[in-house]
């Protein structure tokens, strides 16, 4: 199914269009634009949200009808979207996306209770096998898949119903051509990242008076995630993996609040926030070390963020005046590619409408034509009328 309901705000290159165009098309202004928002509602959906997004620009997500009675996965490539529906499938969204346009995620079929792992492509759907062998025997079932690489690799959740276990086994998976590797730490692990090494991290959950989570790194070989440094807290988790090692997430200080993190070669370190902001989680990194996710910046209130160089931006100070006077907000921050387009959740608080978003930089060529064009229009402006006498 194919829908046309993108929101394009502005466009990022004008190159080759005409000077007059060009001075028609900018406010009148020095100060040019750094970044273009564009929001993505697919089938008329008042509650999207994007997930993924791969180095040519293709963005996936999952939202619900404009009824709020069905949800399901989409995909939106040069400006149409694609949406992840097929004959049997009453549930869908989708988690992982490689550059192969390739994307993987979670569907409920009609009739059954629990949740099948599936690979999408080019239209085509392939759900994931039931009762299934793994390194740790048979029985075990596809229950997510969330996140797939450059060679296909994938890695998400897989679950064991069978007895004499007195309630289900979740373990972490690595599948890799016909090779299908699980592994646990604690009472259940699931993984939510891997990259192109195979390298995979995520957070396993352990029983007790109260239930503990804790950040995990994983690569084929090893017979046991290694589990990850923390801030002293009850919980800790990792969402994402790069190809040189750097891995992001959260931890718990020992005082409860959850902090964004991140662990390399020199072991955790805590990434900043900002004035008087209390919880945050780092959800991204892509190879430059791009860091996106969200800071509660007051109770309750979200804010898409950004580390990059050892500097938190809110993502919102990107926003034009015209989107933050419509009311619109950027809360959480999932993934960033390559070229740092960002994607993530708006809200609108005016029409309690939240839309996917995508925010990508404008090239600085763009932005120099632009900044030209703005001293243009002053400078026309602020010409005096000449007057025949």
């Amino acid at each position: 199914m194919r829908d046309n309901y993108s929101k394009e705000i502005m466009q990022p290159h004008f190159l080759g269009l005409p000077l007059l165009a060009l001075l028609l098309s900018v406010p009148a202004s020095t100060q040019a634009s750094t970044h273009t928002l564009t929001l993505l509602n697919p089938f008329g959906s008042t509650n999207a949200m994007a997930s993924v997004i791969n180095d040519h620009g293709m963005v996936g997500g999952g939202a619900f009808t404009q009824d709020n009675a069905e949800h399901f996965g989409f995909l939106w490539s040069n400006g149409a979207f694609h949406t992840v529906v097929a004959p049997g499938v009453e549930y869908s969204d989708i988690q992982g996306l490689n550059n192969d346009g390739v994307a993987v995620g979670t569907v409920v079929l009609v009739g059954q209770d629990g949740a099948n792992a599936y690979a999408w492509r080019d239209g085509t759907i392939k759900v994931y096998p039931s009762d299934v062998s793994t390194s740790h025997g048979p029985g075990w079932d596809f229950r997510s898949v969330r996140d797939i690489n450059a060679h296909g690799d994938i890695t998400g959740t897989v679950v064991n119903w069978q007895p004499p276990r007195p309630e289900p086994q979740l373990a972490g998976y690595m599948s890799s051509g016909s090779s299908l590797v699980s592994y646990t730490l604690g009472l259940g692990t699931y993984a939510t990242a891997l990259n192109d090494h195979g390298e995979v991290v995520g957070f396993a959950a352990s029983s007790g008076m109260y239930f503990h989570a804790s950040a995990f790194r994983w690569s084929a070989g090893n017979p046991y995630p290694v589990e990850l440094e923390s801030l002293g807290g009850n919980d800790s988790g990792a969402n994402d993996i790069n190809n040189n090692g750097l891995i992001v997430g959260l931890s718990t200080d020992l005082l409860g609040i959850s902090r964004a993190v991140f662990w390399d070669d020199n072991g955790l370190s805590v990434l900043d926030t900002f004035a008087g902001a209390e919880r945050s989680v780092a959800n991204a990194v892509n190879e430059s070390g791009l860091i996106v996710g969200g800071i509660e910046a007051s109770a309750g209130h979200w804010v898409a963020s950004m580390w990059q160089d050892g500097e938190v931006v809110d993502l919102n100070t990107l926003l034009s005046d015209e989107m933050r006077d419509a009311g619109w907000r950027l809360h959480q921050a999932h993934d960033v590619n390559e070229s740092g387009w960002i994607v993530g959740e708006a809200f609108n608080s005016r029409t309690l409408v939240a839309a996917a978003f995508v925010l990508a930089p404008v090239p600085e060529l763009d932005r120099a034509w632009l900044m030209l064009a703005g001293l243009g229009v002053l400078a026309l402006r602020r010409r005096p009328l000449s007057r025949d006498r």
